[in-house]
């Protein structure tokens, strides 16, 4: 960030986003710019993928583009502490947007922006009416009457459906009129999500006065958190007339073009599902916050995905949008896998995609977070089982994708079997008494990953070579545990051996307070995890050629992250360890070139 800008605000501070520290930094030259906004559209959480295999390919860097400058003007908007840096940074934004628009773009958001905007056409007013809106959120944080929180969201939402439009080639008034009617609900459907939130957060709140005095809610009780028979009527008002506008936009996916259907679709299914989510719990948005499980966003993107398959005009087959799907599911979830598995010829890094998505939706059926009991989830898991052994086709797209894999690389049946055994195991955890315990569980949730993959990558010399693929995938478990220790302890589960605890006279409570004991324990972890790195040492030599830069560059990106972790095992305690998109760029092009 230049000079003039660290007046404004101290980058340093561990609380100001990437976003923000980038914002007004000058790119290399324009791949650099390209990779940043591609990074950022790919890695930052959204309720949905910006980027997915619903868009086409020809747009997906324009949407990278588009969603950084709306990303980075929304966090100088919300995500400084102090009004009048926040507001300063945001005039010095639209500076540069209108310096992009006299050709003199700079920072590394617009010098990848300004390609979209030239290719497509698209008028200032959009984005200048988001800087608006940014710039709203520090003046205003009440509003008297909807008309006023309309006025909002005609320049907080609706300039994004007109640069979709734009970028789809889309220009007439009508296509507008009903993208503003569906990203208005999308807007209001976050607000009613985040009543308590907005107020405990931001001090903003978007339910407009006329409403809560109609139905007598105060702000009192929004600050307090209590919801009563009052604050859900005014909650089912707000939803009632918050989907009415939803149906009023719903006749824009039929004047779409049917390659931009599918993810304007998927967004308006969740801005509905949350209002759903809203009425599941009978309207109190005030003591808990109604949020999509990953399983429920699955399901969604599933339906749109499957609707794809029916309607590609042979344009791709069943088979590609499947592996399309498996590898954009990889490149949103799969962080620290995603760069080495693209080092692997064709097919076999389809099929290593379509092996780590069905792990990843195993792994979804089997979270807690949409409330389901665990018998349920364990019912779903044996049916998900049931349907992987007989490839009956649920309405997920992975099946074309992971029976092909299947097939073709002879997968053997065992492997599904422990992987969802695996999976079950999570959802009764119990305490593992010793490390012997702790490594069947390693095995069944990383050992057969390890397996799994030399079956598809091809390997010789039997069931050692197997061995080997099982020991890799421990050592890259027992990297996982460490790395995760304060976030396990978080959610009430500690996977390292009891035993190796009471040796240590540490219990579980005690490992969040750090020091001598607690380092002394992570030493004596790191050097086992190293065990496992040295035991299967072997394992490159025994896989196929084409499959060993990738093999490299996966275990040199788990080897660096237990680096990182041995230098200072108190900053798992701190903060999640992880290696930067650049290290990991690095480490694979290095298991490139070596294998080369």
């Amino acid at each position: 960030m230049s000079a003039d800008s660290l007046t404004m605000l101290d980058t340093s501070q561990q609380d100001v986003p990437e976003t923000v520290r980038k914002a007004f930094t000058t790119p290399h030259d324009i791949a650099e710019a390209l990779a940043y906004t591609r990074e950022l559209a790919t890695t930052h959480y959204e309720n949905f993928s910006v980027i997915s295999l619903l868009l086409p390919r020809h747009l997906r860097q324009d949407f990278c583009n588009v969603y950084a400058f709306c990303r980075t003007a929304d966090d100088l908007g919300d995500e400084i502490k102090d009004d009048a840096t926040s507001l300063n940074l945001l005039e010095r934004f639209r500076q540069e947007t209108r310096a992009c628009y006299a050709g003199d773009a700079r920072s590394i958001v617009f010098v990848a922006l300004q390609q979209t905007i030239r290719r497509h056409d698209i008028p200032v007013e959009p984005f200048l009416d988001l800087i608006d809106a940014f710039e709203q959120d520090r003046r205003v944080n009440r509003y008297e009457t909807f008309d006023q929180v309309l006025d909002y969201c005609r320049r907080s939402a609706d300039p994004v459906g007109r640069l979709v439009l734009y970028m789809s080639g889309h220009r007439d008034a009508r296509r507008q009129e009903l993208s503003d009617r569906t990203c208005t609900a999308l807007q209001l459907a976050n607000f009613w999500q985040d009543v308590r939130r907005d107020y405990v957060e931001r001090d903003r709140i978007y339910l407009p006065r006329e409403s809560m005095q109609r139905f007598g809610v105060t702000e009192e009780q929004i600050r307090d958190g209590r919801c009563d028979e009052n604050y859900r009527r005014l909650m089912e008002f707000e939803v009632d007339r918050t989907e009415k506008l939803f149906d009023e936009g719903q006749a824009l996916l039929e004047l779409l073009e049917p390659s931009i259907r599918g993810q304007v679709a998927l967004f308006a299914a969740g801005g509905r599902a949350i209002l759903k989510a809203i009425r599941k719990q009978n309207y109190d948005t005030l003591t808990s916050r109604p949020a999509l499980s990953k399983l429920q966003k699955g399901k969604l993107i599933a339906s749109a995905v499957s609707s794809k398959l029916f309607t590609s005009g042979g344009g791709e087959s069943e088979l590609d949008v499947s592996r399309t799907y498996c590898r954009d599911l990889a490149r949103n979830e799969a962080r620290n896998f995603y760069y080495g598995l693209m080092l692997l010829p064709e097919p076999k890094r389809s099929d290593m995609f379509a092996l780590y998505a069905y792990m990843r939706l195993v792994d979804d059926i089997a979270d807690n977070a949409d409330g389901r009991t665990v018998a349920q989830r364990m019912t779903e898991l044996d049916a998900w089982r049931e349907r992987s052994h007989g490839a009956v086709p649920d309405d997920s797209p992975i099946w074309p994708a992971f029976t092909e894999m299947a097939r073709r690389c002879r997968l053997p049946a065992h492997i599904i079997d422990d992987m969802i055994e695996g999976q079950r195991q999570d959802l009764n955890p119990q305490p593992f008494e010793t490390f012997d315990d702790l490594q069947k569980y390693c095995y069944r949730v990383a050992g057969v990953v390890g397996l799994a993959s030399i079956y598809i990558w091809g390997f010789e010399g039997g069931k050692a070579t197997e061995e080997l693929a099982i020991q890799r995938g421990l050592a890259f478990q027992l990297t996982n545990i460490l790395r995760d220790i304060r976030e396990d302890l978080g959610k009430g589960r500690v996977y390292l051996p009891r035993q190796e605890l009471v040796a240590m006279e540490l219990t579980p409570e005690e490992l969040l307070n750090g020091g001598r004991k607690f380092e002394d324990l992570m030493r004596f972890q790191i050097a086992r995890a190293e065990k496992y790195y040295e035991l299967s040492s072997a394992l490159e030599d025994r896989v196929a050629a084409d499959a060993r830069p990738t093999l490299a560059a996966m275990t040199d990106i788990y080897h660096g992250l237990l680096d990182r972790i041995g230098q200072d095992p108190g900053r798992v305690l701190r903060e999640r360890v992880s290696l930067s998109f650049p290290a990991k760029i690095r480490i694979a092009w290095r298991a490139k070139w070596a294998a080369s």
